[in-house]
């Protein structure tokens, strides 16, 4: 019987997508086992995992003092081993700035992994997304990494392409959907107060934006960066235009602490008649974010999992691909128009695309209505997968049965999407 498990990715609390996604992938498995498992989980906030899932938590410390760079440590080592299963979530399975501890974890995952398998233990990835790999080096160790999987579960089929590139031989794999879907936000009494705490009346209608301060850096296939001062310059100006057509106040939100600064700088540069706020995750929550995102009457977003979080409350949302990622989930959601590139990051090009938004908010609102609780069954299905594991059932015909029960959503979901498009 498991008891306990290592979860390996993104989970310092401050990225508010990050956390929600941890909490999507705890629950689907407490779900489909009927019972609270302990998971393990190397985090540089110890207090955040402590106190902020619902689910039974147990931090692992990634700060210095414990000898430890990232998860390049014993605190690490030691979880993996502790525990009954690993798995890595999220996207931490790339090489940029593949050789520093700190920023990326695949090292790590390359020492400390294949002493757990030779213990015995099941490792897995549950909701990952592969990449990008650009080196021989990172292409290589990516490829070590995911042959020790005993079962490896994807977003979207561009991960699988990526793995049959580099050479992965292992045939265990599914493609599912974003287990941040499955998460519930705040209650709505929690999220009237925060609103009132902010000046902003729950009641009124008003345009939320979310950005990054990464920019357009991981959208740039070759060439500089546009950088900050000419990105905010173009935001401002592309925001004051269509702010004033559609007369509605702007609420700047942050979902990840490292990108306020640049917010409050887009804020400032915008000008406008009309009400400014700034929501963000320092004293709030992931549930919390959510439950804010799901009042706003459209939203333009920068980070995927903020993307995610709205659409899976059915709000109205249009999104800025920072990452192929971000293509990859409206395509799968069958509303590839919803999702701006970078090759359109001009005034017109974003004064536009919220405004598309807004004229068709409707339509995109009943459109998630009839996508997204298809994706929320396919994003449980690695947690049914495990309950079999536990069962006994062997990892092979697991495997087989996920697949079919992937297949016939699959199916289902094209349908929804081609009835939506005719």
């Amino acid at each position: 019987m498991l008891k306990s498990i290592t979860l390996l990715g993104s989970s310092s609390g401050k990225n508010a997508g990050d956390a929600a996604l941890l909490s999507g992938v705890m629950d689907s498995i407490d779900n489909a086992l009927g019972r609270r498992l302990v998971y393990e989980i190397p985090t540089s906030r110890e207090w955040y995992v402590w106190n902020e899932y619902h689910n039974k938590t147990r931090p692992v410390s990634m700060m210095p003092w414990m000898l430890t760079a990232g998860m390049f440590g014993a605190p690490t080592l030691a979880s993996v081993c502790r525990t009954d299963m690993t798995m890595i979530f999220d996207n931490p399975l790339f090489d940029r700035d593949l050789w520093n501890p700190i920023f990326n974890y695949m090292p790590a995952f390359r020492t400390f992994l294949p002493i757990a398998k030779r213990m015995g233990k099941t490792l897995g990835c549950f909701n990952v997304g592969m990449g990008p790999v650009t080196t021989p080096a990172g292409q290589k160790m990516l490829k070590e990494i995911c042959n020790l999987m005993d079962f490896i579960a994807v977003r979207e089929e561009r991960s699988v392409e990526i793995m049959r590139e580099i050479g992965v031989q292992n045939e265990n794999i599914l493609v599912t959907a974003d287990a941040a879907l499955t998460v519930t936000p705040a209650p709505k009494q929690r999220v009237d107060q925060i609103m009132k705490e902010r000046g902003i009346d729950p009641e009124a209608p008003f345009l939320a934006i979310n950005i990054n301060k990464y920019l357009d850096t991981w959208a740039k296939k070759s060439g500089e960066s546009m950088g900050k001062d000419k990105f905010i310059e173009i935001y401002a100006k592309a925001l004051e235009q269509a702010a004033e057509e559609i007369n509605l106040p702007i609420v700047f939100v942050c979902t990840q602490h490292h990108d306020i600064e640049v917010t409050e700088e887009l804020m400032n540069r915008t000008k406008t008649p009309l009400s400014k706020k700034l929501v963000d995750n320092r004293t709030l929550n992931h549930y919390e974010v959510q439950g804010f995102l799901s009042r706003a009457s459209l939203l333009f977003l920068f980070f995927l999992h903020s993307q995610i979080l709205a659409t899976s409350q059915y709000t109205p949302t249009v999104g800025l691909i920072f990452q192929d990622k971000v293509r990859f989930y409206w395509e799968k959601l069958g509303l590839p128009e919803c999702a701006l590139s970078f090759d359109n990051f001009t005034v017109e090009g974003i004064r536009d695309h919220i405004l598309f938004g807004w004229r068709n908010r409707d339509s995109i609102r009943s459109r998630l209505e009839q996508a997204v609780p298809i994706m929320r069954e396919q994003a449980h299905v690695p947690g049914l997968l495990i309950s079999r594991l536990e069962s006994g059932m062997a990892v092979f015909d697991a495997v087989q049965v996920a697949k079919e029960e992937l297949k016939d959503l699959e199916n289902k979901l094209q349908v929804v999407i081609k009835k939506q498009a005719a």
